[in-house]
């Protein structure tokens, strides 16, 4: 029954990881370009999640390489995922962070 699931589940899991991995290595290639810049583990870890549902959707969307749809396609769904993340965590993340973080301080 397991590689049932595993065989329908493969390609999305190798895309994530895919996208995890192309994350890290932008986060680390960011990282590396601003010399006076502190590192920044909110845009480190917001870029290696951006890579790993871009991944997943790319996976999802059957887009490979050899397909000329993937140059038009990867730069709207890295933008449109980080524009999400960047709602979620505003919206709704942040400000039940703050309340928490507030709590602890007091």
């Amino acid at each position: 029954m397991f590689e049932v699931y595993w065989e329908i589940t493969r390609p999305y899991v190798v895309g994530i990881i895919k996208g995890f991995g192309a994350g890290v290595v932008a986060s680390g290639l960011g990282f590396l370009k601003n010399k006076d810049e502190p590192f920044d583990g909110k845009k480190f870890t917001r870029t290696i999640i951006v890579g790993g549902v871009t991944g997943a959707l790319a996976q999802g969307f059957a887009v490979s390489p050899e397909t000329a749809d993937e140059y038009l396609a990867y730069p709207f769904v890295v933008y449109a995922v980080d524009v999400v993340t960047k709602v979620i965590w505003r919206r709704f993340l942040k400000p039940i962070y703050d309340k928490l973080r507030g709590i602890e301080n007091e």
